[in-house]
């Protein structure tokens, strides 16, 4: 009996003993975690690891990031606008009214171009150069040339081709854009009624100056102000292509033409342009030199310009 007592006295002095070992190791425990959280509070920073700075990534160092840079892309220049501010620049060129002596001044030209006549015009506008393809694509949607670029001057359209393009073009700009009569366009041709055979100059030697024909033009239409200006500022108004007036066919229109601000407007089928072109001599490339074709045949030898 006594031993067993002995027993469970030694039992219960073990498990006192190991009680306190654990909650006092517990306390240590407790203890060690309190103080280094009220640590971290006081210096939030302490004891973390120091974060290694990062080298940003060069866009040369991965394929993905490179931006390659994009072609131009023509297509832009004809695509249709639908505020005058996609349009390009249209410069009108004033020319100021007065009187002159309109048709075959120098003796050389063809018999509907007599008889030479007096003729007085009003002020008006005309485009500094023929109507680019550009200009025509953005008003209309669409280019009918064949030979296509952005500076050529438009061409290879119908009479009804031409009824949509003003019409669309004064509806965007809120303008009165029109063809130049045929009086009006000579007298801008001749720098205001001077007397000279291609406009910018009379000497036949220096055409090439001012003018895409036969003789230099290699068979083809080129790109709008690579030429000399006349007096006035106006490009191209011999060579390139012939330019549409509103003027319809009278081969005997001069023996009765008015005075004032002359149109014919009788019935004809066929219109009148004046100017020359890249196909023809120097000759058919006069100022005085009237040129006429059916209002439905396409041509690229004919274009327009602006008159206001």
């Amino acid at each position: 009996m006594r031993l067993f007592h002995t027993a469970a006295a030694i039992c219960l002095a073990l498990t006192v003993l190991f009680s306190g070992f654990n909650a006092a190791y517990c306390a240590t425990s407790k203890n060690s975690k309190t103080a280094k959280t009220n640590k971290e509070k006081d210096n939030p920073k302490a004891d973390k690891p120091k974060k290694e700075k990062e080298e940003p990534i060069k866009k040369s160092d991965t394929s993905e990031e490179v931006k390659k840079e994009e072609p131009i892309d023509e297509d832009k220049y004809f695509r249709q606008a639908f505020t005058a501010d996609q349009l390009p620049p249209i410069k009108m060129i004033f020319v100021e009214g007065g009187c002159f002596e309109m048709g075959d001044f120098s003796g050389e030209g063809y018999e509907d171009e007599t008889p030479v006549h007096r003729v007085c015009l009003s002020s008006y506008y005309l485009s500094e150069t023929e109507v680019t393809q550009e200009l025509y694509a953005k008003v209309v949607g669409e280019d009918p040339a064949v030979v296509t670029g952005r500076y050529l001057p438009v061409n290879n359209f119908t009479w009804s081709m031409l009824d949509v393009f003003f019409f669309k073009l004064n509806k965007l700009t809120k303008k009165k854009y029109r063809l130049p009569t045929e009086a009006e366009w000579e007298y801008a041709a001749r720098e205001r009624g001077k007397k000279i055979r291609w406009s910018g100059t009379d000497d036949e030697d220096k055409i090439g100056d001012y003018a895409w024909f036969v003789n230099n033009s290699e068979n083809t239409i080129h790109p709008v102000k690579t030429k000399k200006p006349n007096a006035l500022g106006l490009y191209d108004m011999t060579g390139n292509v012939y330019e549409v007036t509103q003027d319809l066919l009278d081969l005997d229109y001069y023996k009765r033409s008015p005075r004032i601000d002359p149109l014919q407007i009788r019935n004809s089928i066929y219109r009148v342009a004046r100017g020359g072109a890249y196909t023809g001599p120097s000759v058919n490339n006069r100022t005085t030199f009237r040129y006429y074709f059916e209002m439905d045949l396409l041509s690229s030898a004919v274009g327009i310009r602006l008159a206001l």
